[in-house]
């Protein structure tokens, strides 16, 4: 379908002028009329069609919308990708190509303008060779437009939709049957405000795995007592944590988990470091990453707990991971928080996806929680915001205010009144 190209509206002289500079007119003329006006104005003819624009009877209606796009969705346009704007009632509408999220918000002009079709162009083949006079209908009279603001997708819904339908064990599944809802992607993709990348990341984050051609992800106490069994089994046989065989531990532990649960926890704690054959059959060694083991013991520690002597907490999360393994304070990033003003110190769990996903709630909640903050201590909990056009230092301009501290340290506290 062609679209109907636009013109600014303009008044008076300069009205005049610009359409006669483009080969337009908005009164019906004949040619020598049309050339006398515009020696009299000064302006020379060029040679193309004139195009006479008239006013349709059905000049206010509603039939286009106009939209402003970026070069990679005008990319996504013309290579033929999917595009849908998605959101509830309840939702800001957000468009999605298959890569990106882009907030749709509508936006003024400074000038009105008008929609007509069939409009022939400068130094195109048909305005040199159409007939020297033709006439156009103005069909809209557009003072606003669509535009489309680069986001990060919206992905809280997905872990909220997930954790409603959360895996825990063969019993439960047993029991619940199909009385609880499940979604698979071509779902999720229709209640999720994401492009189909973007979503497939978000669930790749939330380590969810497909159980029969739903998603779904593990319920955390559920996860935790498989994880756990798989490290008491590397102790128990003496087996190091950078070389743990997927086949043989799925052998041993699968009369209490599923096959597929004991290999997606190794496969979200672990990656692939060797494939051997043993006996007449493959077998797959992977290494479990140590700041993964150790942010686990350190959530699977501090959940239950509420607040927790900090010194007594380092001590306990030491002695708890595996040997070989040395826990850091990096590995708590995004995860807890602490409190080293307080006799005796004090740290407890504060993970970052519990965070409000509004930028503007999340500095409150962030506030809230601490009036100051340092860079390294706010940054774990921003990250997800960061977006094209949005850094991390655009964030902390508009909504917190630099200081520095009785130590000298430079410290971020909030422009606005906490709520």
């Amino acid at each position: 379908m062609r679209l109907p190209c636009t013109f600014n509206f303009f008044f008076g002289r300069v009205l005049y002028t610009c359409c006669l500079l483009s080969g337009l007119v908005y009164i019906p003329r004949n040619l020598v009329e049309i050339t006398d006006s515009a020696n009299a104005a000064g302006v020379s003819m060029n040679n193309g069609v004139v195009q006479v624009i008239k006013f349709s009877e059905n000049l206010m209606r509603e039939d286009y919308k106009l939209l402003e796009l970026p070069c990679s969705v005008l990319d996504s346009f013309q290579n033929g990708e999917s595009i849908v704007i998605r959101g509830e009632l309840q939702d800001e509408a957000v468009l999605c190509t298959e890569k990106e999220t882009f907030d749709l918000k509508l936006a003024d002009t400074s000038n009105t303008l008008l929609l007509t079709p069939n409009t022939l162009l400068p130094k195109t083949p048909e305005f040199e060779c159409s007939e020297r006079i033709r006439e156009n209908e103005i069909c809209g009279c557009i003072s606003v437009y669509y535009e489309l603001r680069h986001r990060q997708p919206k992905l809280q819904k997905l872990r909220k939709l997930l954790e409603e339908t959360a895996y825990k064990g063969k019993g439960f599944e047993k029991k619940m049957k199909d009385s609880f809802v499940r979604f698979t992607l071509e779902d999720l993709q229709e209640n999720v405000q994401a492009s189909e990348n973007e979503l497939k990341e978000g669930l790749k984050k939330l380590q969810a795995l497909e159980i029969d051609g739903y998603w779904r992800i593990l319920e955390t106490e559920y996860a935790e007592k498989v994880v756990v069994a798989i490290l008491n089994l590397l102790d128990g046989n003496s087996w190091s944590y950078d070389r743990v065989p997927i086949k043989e531990t799925c052998d041993l532990l699968e009369e209490l988990e599923p096959r597929f649960v004991i290999a997606h926890c190794l496969q979200c704690y672990g990656e692939v470091v060797s494939m051997e054959m043993e006996q007449d059959s493959e077998e797959t060694y992977y290494k479990l990453s140590e700041a993964k083991i150790c942010t686990f013991y350190a959530e699977f520690l501090l959940r239950p707990a509420g607040r927790f002597n900090y010194h007594e907490f380092m001590e306990a999360w030491r002695q708890s991971v595996p040997e070989g393994m040395h826990v850091d304070e990096t590995h708590l990033q995004g995860i807890a928080l602490s409190d080293m003003t307080t006799s005796p110190p004090v740290i407890w769990h504060f993970p970052k996806e519990n965070l409000p996903s509004d930028t503007a709630m999340r500095f409150n909640k962030l506030f809230k929680t601490r009036a100051k903050w340092t860079l390294e201590d706010i940054e774990p909990f921003l990250a997800d915001l960061e977006s094209p056009g949005q850094s991390l230092k655009a964030l902390l301009l508009k909504y917190a205010r630099c200081s520095t501290d009785g130590a000298g340290n430079k410290v971020y506290n909030s422009k606005r009144p906490v709520n």
